[in-house]
This record gives structure tokens, sequence and C-alpha cells, in this order.
């Protein structure tokens, strides 16, 4: 019998800033969407439309890669579909999460938030 395969490629930007939370045992949980774009044919003309997949990641990298991952930031996902359910306000819930496996930052770096200007004449020399 052949093996199944859990596996799942993204590439896109981050929609919002990465939340970065500890586990009660001091695991770190990193989540964060991917903007990923296609193309469809609806009614004879193209349309860009997106999707918005949640990434979870897990331990020392999730920590690590918290403090690089910026919303806008272009990156390519390696990970695998887990899906879940649980009850909420008395009703079933499904969720759907992709867990990464690799991140890889693709897009340009980014400037700084900030930047110090100094005229000629503050300067001691």
């Amino acid at each position: 019998m052949a093996e199944d395969v859990n596996s799942c490629n993204f590439s896109g930007n981050l929609t919002r800033e990465p939340e970065l939370r500890m586990t009660t045992n001091g695991t770190a949980i990193l989540s964060f969407s991917v903007a990923v774009n296609s193309r469809r044919k609806v009614n004879g003309e193209w349309q860009d439309v997106a999707s918005y997949p949640r990434m979870v990641m897990f331990g020392r990298r999730a920590e690590a890669l918290s403090a690089y991952l910026h919303k806008g930031m272009k990156v390519f996902v390696t990970c695998s579909l887990q899906e879940s359910s649980y009850e909420k306000d008395g009703r079933s819930t499904r969720s759907t999460e992709f867990i990464v496996d690799k991140l890889v930052m693709t897009g340009r770096k980014t400037e700084p938030e900030y930047k110090v200007e100094i005229s000629d004449e503050e300067l001691p020399f």
C-alpha cells in the first residue's frame, strides 16, 4: 500500500504581524496568515482570488523567527495540513491550520521603521 502524503507549499505575503505566545510548559507558538493569490476564470473573465491560510509554528524556531517576520513580508512555506474540531458555545466547530515545517523569507529586506537624521552642525568634528 502506498504511503499518504500530507505536504503543502505556499508563497505569499504575511497578512498581519505574527502572534507569539507560550504554552504553560514554555513551548513557543507562532501564528500568522499568508495571503496566497491565484487566478480563476469567472464568466469568461480572469479574476484574482486571494486565500488566507492560517500557519502555526512551534518551538525554538518559532520564537527566533518572531523577531524577523513582519506584516507584508514575502515568504515561502512548506507545511502539513491539520484539522481539528472543538465545542464553542455549544456548537461543534472545525478548524484548519497548516503546521510549518520550513519557512524561507523570500522578499527584500525592509527598511527599519525609524531613521535617525543628524545635521552637519550636530557633529562634534
